[in-house]
């Protein structure tokens, strides 16, 4: 039978087994069964020559390996790289306090370490208690944005410093890099900067991995739980089809593509003083191009001579997906609104209509400079043009109710267009009734039985009829009808008057008695 140590060797060289997997077999913590696998792996011994030791021996080499006695007292590496952290704090002072502390213990003269081996001891423990784990880039397949901790300025007219933000773009596999100067990192800002960037490469890549500032990332993601996305930002995304995936907190290493290329903008821009003498964002952004295009089209020794642009180019733009036709435009969203009765939503205090159908239905409301964009169920609804007064409603014939519809007629401004729209002579009765009687349903009704009639006796004939019911003062519909239906004895004065005769026409005197009876 086979001893725990022997069963865990096993298990060890096999390569799906994981240490956690091993500790629930075994019954030992994974931390153990990781210290076992250095130790195997330390030793350099093939599952041949382990299966040839005894179990003492084994034991020896997998749970207790013998180590060279130092002649040096040890620091404690773990508390060092903690210490280290601090601010302030630095190697140098870090080991003076190690000889401090051995000379304190009552250690003979000489058993500290050297400066130097102090400085490979604690490099080499780092290196073996921090594994760097390299990202695998593939064309197209992240964009990683970020803010320059150190920003840029310019002066204004009293000669001010006024500070600005710098945002960073890359595209990883390439490196091809972009920035832009904003005045601050507001949500507006913010996205305006991820828009240029993706015009800047000309396409899409699959996702978009950035810091967790506070303009795009409401909640951090913690552990298994994952970041709420600020809908605003949101929205951006989903419009060029891009999955955001913020970094974890206190990661850079999640982001260090953009985070080198933070630090080389900062060296060729504000390192190279190219942010001075600028009086404007315009101008920040003038020098900041001649900083990206130094870099972009700097040759790379490490990628055989070839230059972020040229790399770009040739091997990663194809695999980017297109920009959509429009430019998206910040806006600010209402999310899952509920249409009322009214079927009105209102934003900034005026209500903008909503087909009824919808009324009960949840809404989305997106709100630009210049219009209002109603969406349900992910399909656009309803558009209007932004109103400039602070109250009122905006209202879209198209969208109401027949019912509602034809008391949206009864309205003056409607009424005088409909009237407007049948010719001036209707247009000038209608107007005078509504100065005369000041019944605005009553020209409704009036002007739509209007219409009816010129469909059944003509325009002529109903506008001669409003011309002699306006000649004899009546002023009201029942006159109007009645003389259509009688006829109107103006009709005739209003009809031309014929010609004289030319010369070439015979006239009436031609046909007089007198011929007649000479010709008999």
């Amino acid at each position: 039978m086979k001893t725990t140590i022997r069963r865990i060797v096993d298990l060890l060289v096999c390569p799906d087994e994981t240490n956690s997997s091993i500790g629930r077999k075994t019954g030992r913590h994974r931390d153990t069964i990781r210290k076992f696998r250095a130790n195997m792996l330390v030793s350099g011994l093939s599952k041949g020559q382990l299966d040839a030791l005894d179990d003492i021996q084994l034991e020896q080499v997998i749970v207790s390996p013998k180590k060279a006695q130092s002649r040096f007292a040890d620091p404690n590496f773990d508390q060092v790289l903690a210490n280290l952290k601090k601010p302030g704090v630095t190697i140098k002072i870090l080991y003076d306090r190690y000889v401090s502390d051995v000379e304190a213990a009552g250690h003979p003269i000489g058993v500290s370490m050297s400066e130097s081996r102090f400085y490979t001891k604690l490099r080499e423990f780092k290196k073996a208690r921090n594994p760097e784990f390299r990202h695998d880039h593939v064309p197209g397949g992240s964009l990683q944005f970020d803010f320059s901790g150190k920003r840029p300025f310019y002066l204004d007219r009293s000669g001010n410093e006024i500070v600005a933000e710098l945002a960073v773009s890359v595209l990883p596999y390439s490196g091809l890099t972009f920035g832009i100067v904003l005045a601050s990192q507001t949500l507006r800002d913010c996205t305006e900067a991820f828009v240029r960037s993706l015009e800047y490469f000309g396409g899409v890549p699959e996702d978009a991995v950035f810091d967790n500032f506070k303009a795009a990332v409401d909640r951090p993601r913690r552990g298994s739980e994952r970041a709420k996305i600020n809908l605003h930002m949101q929205a951006c995304f989903d419009h060029y089809e891009l999955f955001p995936d913020p970094a974890r907190g206190y990661s850079p290493r999640d982001k260090g593509m953009v985070e080198k290329m933070v630090q080389e903008l900062q060296r060729s821009f504000l390192g190279k003083e190219r942010h001075l003498n600028c009086f404007s964002l315009a101008d920040l952004n003038r020098n900041l191009q001649v900083a990206l295009d130094e870099i972009n089209h700097r040759p790379m020794p490490k990628r055989g001579g070839k230059s972020r642009w040229q790399i770009f180019k040739e091997e990663e733009f194809a695999s980017l997906s297109a920009l959509p036709q429009t430019r998206y435009e910040f806006g600010v969203w209402q999310i899952d609104l509920t249409v009322p009765l009214h079927y009105h939503v209102y934003v900034d205090g005026v209500g903008y209509s909503v087909p009824h159908r919808l009324i009960g239905q949840q809404i989305n409301v997106k709100a630009t400079a210049k219009s209002i964009e109603i969406y349900a169920n992910g399909l656009p609804a309803a558009l209007h043009q932004r109103s400039s007064k602070t109250s009122g409603r905006e209202t879209n014939p198209d969208h109401l109710p027949s019912n509602h519809q034809a008391m949206e007629s009864y309205k003056k401004e409607n009424v005088v267009n409909f009237s407007e729209s049948l010719g001036t002579v209707v247009a000038t009765f209608v107007k005078a009734h509504l100065d005369l009687h000041k019944n605005v349903k009553a020209a409704g009704t009036m002007v739509r039985k209007l219409s009816r009639k010129i469909n059944l006796h003509g325009r002529l004939a109903v506008e001669q009829a409003i011309l002699e019911a306006l000649k004899r003062g009546q002023i009201n519909a029942l006159a109007v009808y009645g003389i259509l239906d009688r006829g109107t004895s103006g009709m005739q004065a209003e009809l031309p008057s014929p010609a004289a005769p030319s010369g070439n026409i015979r006239g009436a005197d031609y046909y007089s008695d007198d011929d007649n009876e000479e010709k008999d």
